[in-house]
């Protein structure tokens, strides 16, 4: 039986004499870290955690681990020792504590994007190291399983040991590492892997976190209606992942750049707007320039204009009703005058009437007494004709 580099699968007693036989330090072996792998888990006289990874001598040299034992990050783990047995090389470094990114989102879902970011600047420092070297160090193996996040938060890079040394002479790598479906194209074969190469692989590792699929290996390229992020952060990662490594980030600076910038106007367009800015102030110094008006301000004019035409028409409509107010005003006056007539009409016809009434009582009167005056006369007249008889 043999794991992903064809090679043999050390039982327990095995492994413990490996490292009881080659080893500068003394340890004591714990358990089988990974089923089927020749990856252990060491404890040594202090109880640190260590790990021993036994694998065939084809995928890692001497002068590599010589080149990585000098490199102490707190991003990447340490190479303490090595030895060579036979074909196959005994490599015992640092144990990380932590979950891998491919566990966390497994059983806690994805992860939102400010949270992919602040991943995403940590693995760069980490790559960082790597790429900066004098003599550059190229991950090519980055994937879900390949990153740890610890108890604090920090990112640590695992596998150590993949990494190559670029070689400017080569066209191609001489032995292909890395997970489908997070490798960059370029290590299937057509040309050499560099910075650029890791740059893509990292790039779909933000696609697994925000989306929790692994991408399709045949076509290679992230699935952009699965992504639920911002425009700008959605733009660096189609450069990321741009199959020809020409038109990707051309290494972890001008990556680190376009994070640290998204949502900042790049400087190409400050260029462009602070030339239109002069052109524009050039134009008005020099007069009888028709600078056309902008939505917003046709809008505005038309919203004043509706104004003043709604005002004119409320002052025109005041000035109706105080006229109408005015001959309301006029008919009430007349009105009331008609009725002052009348009524002193009235009360004239009424006492004329009374004093008619009156002339007619006396007159009345007046003929009763002539009436009576004559009748007297009368009788006093026949008494003496009476008395004279």
């Amino acid at each position: 039986m043999s794991d992903a580099f064809n090679s043999k699968i050390y039982s327990i007693s095995e492994a413990e004499n490996i490292i009881k036989n080659n080893s500068i330090n003394k340890y004591e072996l714990v358990y089988r870290l990974v089923p089927d792998k020749n990856i252990f888990l060491l404890s040594d006289d202090n109880y640190q955690k260590n790990i021993l990874k036994i694998m065939p001598l084809k995928f890692i040299s001497p002068k590599r681990l010589e080149l990585l034992k000098e490199i102490k990050s707190r991003h990447l783990p340490t190479i303490i020792e090595y030895c060579v047995i036979g074909s196959e090389i005994a490599i015992i470094k640092t144990y990380v504590e932590g979950r891998t990114l491919y566990d966390i989102v497994e059983e806690e879902g994805v992860i939102e994007e400010s949270q992919v970011i602040n991943y995403l600047i940590e693995i760069i420092e980490a790559l960082n190291v790597l790429h900066t070297r004098s003599e550059k160090l190229i991950f090519r193996d980055i994937h879900p399983k390949n990153i740890v996040i610890n108890d604090k938060g920090q990112v640590c890079l695992i596998d150590i040991e993949s990494v190559r040394v670029y070689d400017s002479t080569k066209e191609i790598d001489t032995v292909m590492i890395g997970a489908i479906g997070f490798v960059a194209p370029e290590q299937y074969g057509f040309m050499q892997s560099d910075e650029r190469s890791d740059i893509y692989s990292l790039g779909m590792v933000c696609y697994y976190m925000l989306t929790g699929a692994i991408p399709d290996i045949s076509f290679n390229r992230m699935d952009g209606g699965m992504l639920e992020c911002s425009g700008k952060f959605r733009l660096i990662l189609n450069k990321m992942t741009r199959f020809s490594p020409d038109v990707r980030y051309s290494d972890l600076t001008r990556l680190k750049e376009a994070l640290e910038n998204r949502g900042k106007l790049s400087s190409k367009t400050k260029k462009i707007l602070s030339g239109i800015v002069i052109v524009c102030l050039l134009m008005i110094s020099l007069g009888n320039i028709f600078i056309p008006k902008t939505l917003e301000e046709n809008q505005v004019e038309l919203s004043e204009l509706s104004t003043e035409s709604e005002t004119k028409e409320a002052d025109n409509d005041v000035k109706s009703l105080d006229l109408m107010n005015a001959n309301s005003e006029l008919t009430a006056v007349e009105a009331a005058a008609v009725a002052a007539a009348e009524g002193v009409a009235a009360k004239e016809a009424k006492e004329a009437k009374e004093a008619k009434e009156a002339e007619d009582v006396v007159a009345e009167e007046e003929t009763e007494e002539t009436v009576e005056t004559v009748e007297t006369e009368e009788i006093l007249m026949e008494d003496n004709l009476v008395d004279e008889n």
